[in-house]
């Protein structure tokens, strides 16, 4: 088959094209140039004009033609040098999917051109690919012999791979030619041994370095070639020079593993061993942030195991560190951009002469690879610590284990395991574990001047070590050391934050925790150490509520200074170090269960030995396995040790922080079937607080909101319907003097049988420990009465 084609002569080329420039043209991708359309009043140059085909076309207005034609537009005189040549197709080439279905066919003319063409459906063809999968040539074989981990040969130009078929080897080649390869064909080369034939040119080149970098971690192996002698530029030169099919396997079997390197052209004569390593890293395109990220993943992110060691939780990057996840800047993980890819490269293939360029990082093109990063590597935020990201059949639940110095320790079998990036933890024991550690006797010692008498205080203290350093946060618990100056307290601390690490620690004030920032700096750490624990009271109730969130497990939104919000549970446990019992307000007293309280009696104010924190520092191994035997029995009791002698300080920090328990504990007894009248139980609290020393009081609706908060159980009513009767509390009394002790807050009134004739406040049994209050209206009401809860 011929065809007519025009041939400009390369006079009128050239006028043609210094016409098309002077309306504005400029090159874009694959010689195409865009100028001023001559048809419509074009402001912005829309027409194109591809001077290889002799055509032009503007979408716009739709105008368009040949060569001639456009010509003739721009008022460019033809000397009659063009002239109507022949040409005809000399072969086609058929592109099909792997069932062995025609997708496509590429034809190649007399003199050298390519068309593509699709069937129409009528045995007619289309001469577009609009719509149509584009897949490599001879997909069918080349499919069959990938899954088979066989050779398949990649090289440019359906010709030359035709050549090798010829011989019995598998080939391919990319619709288009060089440049014109896509990352999604080397889907189908998975687990190939992939040989790249460069074409001995720039572009032949850049093009199998583009290939080759397609290919790598997908395909089994990867290996560029060029075929040797000085007339042979591909395969079908090698083959007509009289190289054989083995000659070229020979070849192939002897060519090294591919690795990214720079063009040969663009490589320094010389270069330094520390430029070395990045002068010959070849990446994927800067445009390409995600295949970019995996491939920084890929080479410097991953363990031996192939367990990625960054992620993104909670809107931050951690490390793996060896034992723990930490917590790495923005900027570091910016840094660490800039340092990899300073040197790298990559290969251009926008315009129509692929080459390679310099990466060359910049903030932009750092910020794009910092997220596509977080994207890869994203953790679920509700992903708790610690837990397993991936786990094994073998593995045992995550917070059986302890991240030591030297592995992770089984804490009921005490068998070491090795550190993985699996486990997901954010504490770690900067200590090696030693099962032979000497007992800590200098420690022991100290902990026997603190509680001579008190072995609770010092198994509560030895259980609080072991819970701090196991990462749990289940028991909702706040350690409290209460006690004089140089009491032993600071100490304690001291020995605590070096078992921990001071990279897990933190230090606030209760004042700092009801700031805006208050809590980032909790953020990461697994122990927060207050050593002041003055609160005023204009900020008590936002401390005690972060208080009771933080020990409560609670998911937190937290403002962090110049970053974003961070979302989750705080997996920070509170130690608080006070001389006295600091003022928290919270009417259901609900933080004062959340303590672990300890006191310390003895001061060695003015006798303090100053090597102690060293001596003590010196035991750690000991101390490390002193305080796992703590977490073993905390957990085989589920509940801390209550040491006796903590029990007046426990009751005192109750009635600090709501007065209103201890008013109930002390004046009511309570039970379901009990009432008393609004007026008289307010009455009583006025006077309770006025023996106290309490001179504000509130008001009757303060006192009744702190009531039910004290005690859910209780509500106010009014009998019968009847508008003109005083309000009443269902499910409390006063406490009358024939009352048996221990029926107030917190009795079980199942198990108390009630001495006084029923629900009144006084009677003719009794007499009101508060004889001053006389409820009128506290009379028993009828069996039927009709009661209305508001």
């Amino acid at each position: 088959m011929s065809v007519a084609a025009f041939t400009p002569a390369p006079e009128d080329s050239a006028a043609v094209r210094s016409a098309v420039l002077a309306r504005g043209g400029r090159e874009v991708a694959n010689g195409e140039i865009r100028f001023a359309c001559p048809a419509h009043d074009d402001e912005h140059p829309s027409a194109r004009y591809k001077a290889e085909h002799g055509v032009w076309h503007c979408d716009p207005c739709g105008a368009g033609g040949g060569f001639v034609d456009l010509a003739a537009r721009l008022g460019v005189q033809l000397e009659r040098r063009t002239k109507r040549t022949q040409r005809r197709i000399v072969a086609t080439y058929s592109y099909q999917d792997e069932k062995g279905d025609l997708l496509f066919e590429t034809v190649r003319y007399e003199p050298k051109d390519f068309r593509q063409r699709r069937p129409n459906g009528d045995g007619g063809w289309l001469w577009n690919l609009q719509g149509i999968r584009r897949v490599p040539y001879r997909l069918p074989e080349v499919r069959a012999m990938a899954a088979a981990g066989s050779r398949v040969y990649v090289v440019e130009g359906e010709k030359d791979a035709d050549a090798l078929d010829a011989l019995g080897l598998c080939a391919t080649t990319s619709p288009g030619g060089a440049s014109k390869w896509r990352d999604e064909y080397a889907a189908y080369l998975r687990g190939a041994a992939v040989v790249v034939i460069a074409d001995k040119d720039a572009p032949g080149r850049a093009h199998a370095q583009g290939v080759a970098l397609s290919c790598s971690g997908t395909a089994k192996s990867v290996k560029v070639l060029e075929l040797p002698g000085d007339a042979v530029k591909d395969a079908s030169d090698f083959f007509s020079a009289g190289g054989t099919k083995a000659d070229l396997e020979r070849i192939a079997d002897e060519a090294p593993e591919w690795v990214p390197t720079r063009a040969t052209t663009n490589t320094p004569a010389s270069t330094t061993s520390d430029d070395a390593e990045h002068d010959l890293t070849l990446m994927p395109s800067p445009r390409q942030p995600m295949k970019v990220a995996a491939r920084v993943i890929d080479d410097h992110h991953r363990d031996p195991s192939l367990v990625p060691t960054l992620r993104r939780w909670r809107g931050s990057f951690y490390g793996w560190s060896g034992g723990r996840w930490a917590e790495v800047e923005d900027s570091t993980v910016h840094a660490e951009l800039y340092w990899l890819l300073r040197d790298a490269t990559y290969l251009d293939t926008a315009m129509r002469s692929p080459e390679i360029k310099p990466w060359a990082p910049n903030r932009y093109k750092i910020a794009d690879l910092s997220a596509a990063l977080g994207a890869i590597v994203h953790t679920e935020q509700d992903t708790a610590t610690p837990s397993w990201l991936t786990r094994n059949d073998d593995d045992p639940a995550a917070r059986e284990l302890v991240s030591v110095g030297n592995g992770l320790l089984h804490i009921s079998t005490r068998q070491l395991r090795e550190h993985t990036p699996r486990l997901f933890n954010t504490v770690a024991v900067p200590f090696r574990y030693d099962p032979d550690a000497a007992t800590p006797k200098r420690w022991v010692a100290f902990l026997g001047e603190l509680w001579p008498d008190d072995s609770d205080a010092r198994a509560a203290l030895q259980e609080w070590f072991g819970y701090v350093i196991s990462g749990d946060t289940s028991m909702h618990k706040i350690l409290f050391l209460l006690g004089p100056l140089r009491s032993g307290k600071g100490t304690i601390a001291r020995v605590l934050t070096s078992l921990v690490g001071n990279a897990n620690t933190c230090g606030p004030t209760l004042a700092s925790l009801s700031t805006n920032f208050g809590l980032q700096p909790l953020v990461g750490k697994s122990l927060a150490i207050v050593a002041d624990a003055r609160l005023g009271t204009a900020n008590a109730n936002v401390t005690v509520e972060r208080l009771l969130s933080v020990s409560g497990e609670d998911s937190l939104t937290i403002d962090r200074k110049y970053k974003a919000h961070w979302f989750g549970k705080l997996d920070t446990r509170f130690m608080i170090l006070s001389n006295e019992l600091p003022a928290f307000g919270d009417a259901s007293g609900a933080i004062a269960s959340r303590f672990v309280v300890l006191t310390l009696t003895k001061s060695w104010l003015g006798h303090e030995n100053h090597q102690l924190t060293g001596e003590l520092l010196a035991e750690m191994p000991g101390i490390l396995n002193w305080s796992l035997d703590g977490l073993d029995r905390l957990r085989s009791r589920d509940r801390f040790t209550e040491p006796a002698s903590a029990r007046d300080a426990i009751v005192t920090l109750q009635d600090t922080v709501s007065p209103t328990s201890a008013f109930v504990r002390d004046n009511c007894v309570l039970g379901p079937e009990y009432r008393v009248s609004v007026e008289v139980l307010y009455g009583a609290w006025r006077s309770w607080c006025e023996e106290q020393g309490r001179d504000r009081p509130g008001s009757a609706n303060i006192f009744g909101k702190n009531l039910r908060a004290v005690v859910p159980g209780v509500r106010r009513i009014r009998p019968g319907g009847d508008d003109t009767r005083p309000y009443q509390y269902v499910g409390v009394r006063l406490r009358s003097i024939t009352d048996r002790q221990g029926t107030g807050l917190g009795t079980n009134q199942d198990q108390v049988e009630p001495t006084d004739p029923g629900p009144v406040l006084v009677g003719p049994e009794t007499t009101p420990l508060l004889p001053a209050l006389n409820d009128p209206n506290a009379h028993a009401e009828p069996a039927d009465a009709d009661w209305i809860e508001l």
